[in-house]
């Protein structure tokens, strides 16, 4: 089972018997990622692998993005990015340990809206998407994405509208942010954020402006 923390991240709750052979992806990055036609938020079709997001990479941890089209009006660059994560399996971390759920060794997947202004040199990177997580084992249920429905967060409901997508051909789990009633109390509000020399994300803005 797991729990959003504030509308969408994921926590990992039940524990899983002891050796128990999780399922594992292949510790590599498509050149693609293909969003089928009833995920919610998001224009579905190809998304491509932009490098030029590209963060850091390691021998046990992958991020990759990906866009599918960019938008240009006047100084303000529009578009959607998929952050696209997974974990390598290795001695530390593995499939037998028990402190590991399903989606583990699964990549995982964020989805944000985000805009650069070339003329300020600031970028707003918004969240408020859609919620992916994955469902491996959830046959028969109804979604993963769960909320509290009294304010000790005793009681727990399956939050509702969740749809279920297959990306890279697994099953997901992906939600609105306004399927959860928190949603109605939250505040929250992308800013715009400076760039800051010398950063990746000041070198993602750079590339933008120059070849987008």
């Amino acid at each position: 089972m797991k729990i959003l923390s504030g509308v969408f991240a994921a926590i990992l709750l039940t524990p899983f018997a002891a050796n128990a052979q999780l399922p594992v992806a292949p510790f590599s990055t498509p050149s693609e990622l293909v969003i089928p036609s009833n995920m919610p938020g998001i224009s579905p079709g190809v998304y491509n692998l932009a490098r030029w997001l590209r963060v850091r990479n390691s021998d046990t941890y992958r991020s990759d993005y990906y866009v599918q089209s960019t938008r240009r009006r006047g100084s303000i660059i529009s578009f959607y990015q998929i952050n696209r994560s997974i974990a390598a399996e290795s001695e530390e971390e593995n499939r037998y340990m028990t402190q590991y759920g399903n989606g583990w060794f699964l990549p995982r997947y964020r989805v944000a809206l985000v805009r650069i202004d070339c003329e300020n040199d600031r970028t707003l990177t918004d969240f408020n998407v859609v919620g992916i997580t994955d469902a491996w084992g959830d046959e028969g249920k109804t979604g993963s994405f769960i909320y509290p429905t009294d304010k000790y967060e005793k009681n727990w409901e399956v939050v509702p509208g969740q749809v279920r997508v297959f990306l890279e051909g697994r099953p997901y789990w992906a939600s609105l942010p306004g399927n959860d009633p928190r949603s109605l109390s939250n505040t929250w509000k992308p800013e715009w954020k400076m760039a800051v020399p010398g950063t990746y994300g000041a070198s993602h803005i750079d590339y933008a402006c120059e070849y987008l």
